[in-house]
């Protein structure tokens, strides 16, 4: 263990942001069975539509600059690339409130999200909150403060927390979900920008470099922002379209099962992404890229894939449980979703690799053809089944293009597309051997205590796995 906690190591960074996140992921754990009872699917709904049209908001609101704040070898550019972001959000909040101030209505009703419209000044409070930390974050991950980061995230957890119940139980509803989604994700904001200024003083830069970094990192705006943005739009565009056919319930379902399900991403995917950031940016000047990438596949192989598909063969049962038994269909819909979240577990943290490679361009290729792909199953989907067979077909579309991503991301880094069809093939047909009995379980219907036992049993096992096979991938 000890070779692992050695100065400057993955596993470090990785435990340290895996140890904030990992307690702010087991307080938001333990609030959901209260506020699934204090809140309504319908209100997830509007949360949905909420987080879904923010979402996709928050990929322009900076042009995405501030994902080149840790590739510069040079301070000076990365001061020059943060106070960029900061200028470039600050034009596009201002414009955005004051089109909502005067257009709400017509601008909210041409995306089916009408339940916002008493809740309109949020959407830019909540984006300016969101892009300020992801640019400060960005620039706190050049400087290697993860720790601080983590901080972070233990701070969101507990105000996003308290703001949810607190409005909650004062009857404000379904606003504390809104305001707690935004506080969850920008608490820390003051303290991290703060941390930072005290560190490396206000980022200053003249005309002449601000001009050099934004033609330096011109492909983030031309092509990582569009990248991101048709990421986003087909990552959320579903709520949309679920609220418009079959109403918020349904919409409260989806999310609802969707959050559960990012659980694990939640507790180690966030840690990796960010830690694989400041990696992969060295690796590249180094010549160990090919290395590096393989490494961090085979650990998101090794720790997504079977505890998120695990989760979403019991969710029906579990949500029933735990969140209440008006739940019990986003169990079922989370069972047709986890193959999606297990892919998108892997593929997002080396999404990366788009800019590091400076390939962009077949980025936004991919995410063309990839957010065309999902409108259509919505939109056909819709007048061929219910909403379960909708969200099959959803998750089927997203588990297609997801590996093609994935394999042709890791070969652009040197790695051969048998080795990488071979490591995913492994894990997978891993995953499916586990969760045989489970599976056997539950078809025959046997008791819930047996059905539990079995997956302890089996949970047991895999942890085993995890510590004959993760410390050699870590330690590098």
């Amino acid at each position: 263990m000890s070779i692992l906690l050695t100065r400057n190591s993955v596993a470090n960074s990785v435990l340290l942001l895996t140890g904030g996140t990992a307690i702010a992921q087991i307080l938001n754990i333990a609030s959901m069975p209260i506020l699934s009872r204090v809140y309504s699917p319908a209100d997830f709904g509007v949360l949905a539509l909420f987080t879904s049209l923010t979402g996709i908001l928050l990929e322009i609101s900076n042009l995405r600059y501030y994902g080149a704040i840790p590739l510069p070898k040079k301070d000076a550019f990365a001061d020059s690339l943060v106070l960029l972001s900061f200028i470039i959000q600050f034009v596009f909040i201002s414009l955005m409130a004051i089109a909502l101030f005067f257009a709400r209505s017509t601008l909210l009703g041409l995306v089916s999200s009408d339940l916002l419209m008493p809740y309109w000044v949020l959407i830019p409070l909540g984006i300016g909150a969101m892009g300020s930390y992801l640019i400060f974050s960005q620039w706190a991950i050049r400087e290697q403060e993860f720790p601080l980061i983590a901080k972070t995230k233990l701070v969101q957890s507990i105000s996003g927390i308290m703001t949810k119940l607190f409005l909650g139980f004062w009857g404000l509803k379904p606003l504390g979900l809104l305001l707690g989604a935004i506080v969850s994700q920008a608490g820390g904001t003051i303290s991290l920008g703060n941390r930072l200024v005290r560190k490396r003083g206000i980022p200053k830069a003249d005309l002449s470099r601000l001009k050099q970094v934004t033609i330096k990192y011109r492909k983030f705006p031309l092509f990582t922002t569009w990248q991101a943005l048709l990421n986003s739009l087909g990552r959320h565009i579903a709520p949309f379209f679920l609220v418009a056919f079959w109403g918020p319930q349904v919409a409260g379902y989806f999310a609802f099962s969707l959050q559960i399900l990012h659980l694990p991403a939640y507790f180690v995917g966030q840690a990796m992404s960010q830690v694989f950031v400041q990696r992969a940016s060295v690796a590249k000047y180094q010549g160990n890229l090919q290395e590096t990438s393989r490494h961090f596949f085979k650990v998101l192989l090794l720790v997504g894939i079977f505890p998120i598909l695990c989760l979403g063969l019991i969710a029906p049962q579990i949500f029933s449980i735990v969140f209440g038994p008006q739940w019990h269909m986003a169990g079922v819909y989370a069972r047709v979703l986890s193959p999606w979240v297990a892919l998108s577990f892997i593929s997002s943290p080396l999404s990366v690799l788009f800019s590091i490679q400076n390939r962009q361009e077949v980025g936004l290729a991919f995410e063309v053809s990839f957010v065309l792909s999902r409108t259509s199953v919505l939109v056909f989907g819709t007048k061929l089944g219910d909403s379960l067979f909708v969200l099959t077909l959803f998750s089927g579309v997203n588990c297609f293009f997801l590996l093609l991503i994935i394999i042709w991301l890791m070969a652009e880094t040197g790695n051969r597309k048998g080795e990488i069809i071979y490591d995913l093939s492994k894990e997978w047909f891993r995953a499916i051997i586990f969760l045989f009995p489970v599976t056997l379980a539950l078809l025959l219907k046997t008791s819930l205590l047996l059905s539990f036992l079995l997956i302890l049993i089996v949970g047991i096992m895999y942890v085993w796995v995890l510590n004959k096979e993760l410390p050699g991938l870590l330690d590098f």
